[in-house]
């Protein structure tokens, strides 16, 4: 066990694991995309703390204040406190512009793109290598020292990482395959890894850990999901489990911005704001008013990972099939709901909405509104009582947080956080481990149905920006210094988001006319060859362009628009072949995929699936 009393740095820098022979592979070299703006704000369980879009000002000098869970010193304010810390307490963490917490453990990134762990070990979720039981404060992993980080996950016993170049790195337990290493790699990924699958084959924009699987986002607008498929996470219409990244066939065509994951459900941020969602909905955390019937084969559930099987195997498996979707849907209470944010709980679900009422006439105006679904035993839905919602309803915002702009949401196994951009904190949810930071008698901590105002200013001792990153039964808040509406920022760079997407067939046209000379040519090539060869980024380009008020005129003016585009992308070929070269290469890519999703469905039970390229912010439709 290590007994350091303050932070250190391992004795000399270490090489990033070597990828397991199983999974080795040479990928072609692929042009790189240029480098856009910060990740979106979506968190998931066990980990709160992606790169923000808008990111605090003067993050290297931000006071860091911790509480919650503390059994195994996943605070990094060692064991003193106790296990459970239920006052914010002031730690010695300068640089640090977010953290991640696991069941035990956390993960905390600095600006300069450096991982810190502290924690339990015993699955090498701390990414030592060393056989340490459990770290009392972090250390640095020089795994990342040429490699720095642009967003950080953290799941119950595992890690994920997403480095400035968008490659993927991991580490922590794997026995259900969520590192996505593949068969036959160790249980345990004792050091930091690039998960080879994907390397040279996309762009990582922004990841995300549940307890025992990963699901990611590239920059193509494509979801890939690894690891436990018992409860339907991994959104494949099925509940095997995976060992290496496979895409999200259901989400083909679909435009999404970000993904969030909850202990054993996924929610994908769409480009036009809008919520799908798969995985486990018995509590209601899907935002479904009920669950798709389940088609699965009479013997149960498909080998995992690791193996399983036998009877009993099967007879959980058909019970969990009826409290599973295991294929995306969209939320359709949230239809006409304009979304920016979301954070997923243990079981529960935080949506934040856009405009003064959100897009729902029958709410109370607010400056943006938070609404909730799932479980509510702790009263983490913020709706003032303990049942469960299976649609969102709307947080009982108190009066006072109505005079600012909401920052951003979070959410951990049983609590739930709000910022707002005059530095205020709210918490609300189960406290029974400190994880609301309310520093009064236990038993008035152990629930608080409605959201409250935690002070953060007279223990950080300075007022400004914050950013509340909530996980698992732990909590931080990161207070930047300065004025709290201030934009300066000191974040690290974030790899590049997926909205490669054009704005409009307008756009192209201007784009194609200014294209003069070799490198804007080439520049052009890249982004065209990237958005055609996605049917996400086709739907983000150019179906948000329709307002006929029939589905037929608006598909005439889809079709328009993606005509008139690339008749503007051809036309260059007057000055360079390059653009051309690069539309030709992207029709075999789009096919490829397209048939990809034909001979799955055509292994699927009902019928195969009608696709369309221009259809936005919906799974796969199913024809009777």
């Amino acid at each position: 066990m290590d007994t350091q009393d303050e932070p250190t740095r391992a004795p000399s820098p270490e090489p990033l694991a070597e990828p397991n022979a199983h999974t080795e592979r040479a990928p072609p070299e692929l042009p790189p995309l240029p480098p856009l703006a910060h990740p979106p704000r979506v968190q998931t369980v066990y980990e709160r703390a992606a790169t923000p879009r808008r990111p605090p000002p003067s993050l290297s000098e931000a006071s860091v204040l911790v509480f919650g869970a503390n059994d195994c010193a996943q605070l990094g304010c060692g064991r003193e406190m106790g296990d459970a810390v239920s006052a914010p307490v002031l730690v010695d963490a300068r640089g640090v512009c977010s953290v991640g917490f696991g069941a035990c453990h956390s993960a905390w990134l600095t600006v300069d793109g450096e991982v810190l762990t502290v924690g339990a070990n015993d699955h090498g979720q701390c990414g030592l290598g060393a056989q340490v039981e459990e770290l009392l404060t972090p250390r640095l992993l020089e795994a990342f020292s040429t490699k720095p980080v642009a967003q950080l996950s953290v799941g119950a016993s595992h890690s994920a990482a997403v480095t400035r170049e968008g490659e993927l790195i991991t580490w922590g337990e794997s026995s259900h395959g969520q590192c996505g290493h593949g068969e036959g790699t160790d249980v345990d990924v004792r050091k930091p890894r690039v998960v080879q699958a994907l390397r040279g084959q996309v762009v990582v924009s922004c990841v995300a850990c549940g307890g025992e699987f990963t699901a990611l986002c590239t920059t193509a607008a494509e979801v890939f999901t690894v690891g436990m498929g018992r409860f339907g996470a991994l959104g494949h219409g099925d509940l095997a489990d995976r060992a290496l990244p496979a895409r999200v066939l259901d989400l083909l065509a679909v435009p999404v911005l970000a993904v969030a994951a909850g202990e054993r459900h996924c929610v994908a941020l769409t480009h036009n704001g809008e919520a799908i969602s798969w995985g486990w909905g018995v509590h209601g955390q899907l935002g479904l008013a009920e669950l798709a019937p389940v088609a699965l084969a009479p013997t149960g559930e498909a080998p995992s990972a690791r193996g399983s099987g036998g009877g009993k195997a099967a007879r959980q498996t058909a019970e969990r099939a009826l409290e599973a979707q295991p294929t995306p849907r969209v939320v359709i209470a949230l239809k006409g709901t304009k979304l920016r944010a979301v954070a997923c709980g243990g079981a529960h679900t935080l949506f934040l909405a856009h405009g003064a009422d959100g897009g729902h006439a029958d709410m109370d105006a607010a400056p943006a509104l938070v609404l909730a679904c799932g479980k509510n035993d702790a009263g983490q839905l913020g709706v003032g009582d303990t049942a469960e919602r299976r649609t969102p309803a709307p947080v009982a915002m108190p009066a006072g947080a109505r005079a600012a702009p909401i920052g951003g949401i979070a959410a951990g196994s049983e609590h739930s956080t709000l910022w707002l951009t005059d530095g205020r904190v709210y918490v609300w949810g189960g406290g029974r481990l400190g994880e609301l930071g309310l520093f009064v008698n236990a038993a008035e901590a152990a629930c608080a149905l409605e959201p409250r105002e935690l002070p953060v200013a007279p223990i950080s001792g300075r007022t400004g920006h914050v950013l509340v990153c909530a996980g698992a039964r732990s909590t931080a808040v990161l207070v930047a210094p300065g004025d709290a509406t201030g934009t300066t920022s000191s974040a690290p760079r974030g790899v590049a988001e997926p909205t490669a997407r054009f704005e409009s067939a307008v756009e192209v046209e201007a784009l194609a006319r200014g294209a003069v000379g070799q490198p804007a040519l080439d520049a052009l090539a890249r982004r065209a060859g990237a958005v055609f060869a996605s049917p996400a980024l086709l739907n983000a380009s150019f179906a948000r362009a329709a307002g006929a008020a029939s589905a037929a005129g608006a598909e005439s003016e889809r079709s328009a628009e993606l005509e008139r585009a690339y008749v503007a992308l051809i036309q260059t070929h007057s000055r360079s072949s390059v653009v051309l070269h690069a539309l030709r290469q992207s029709v075999g890519e789009v096919l490829a995929r397209l048939e990809e999703v034909v001979e799955r469905e055509r292994a699927r039970t009902p019928a195969p699936a009608a696709l369309s390229l221009i259809h936005i912010s919906e799974p796969t439709r199913r024809t009777p």
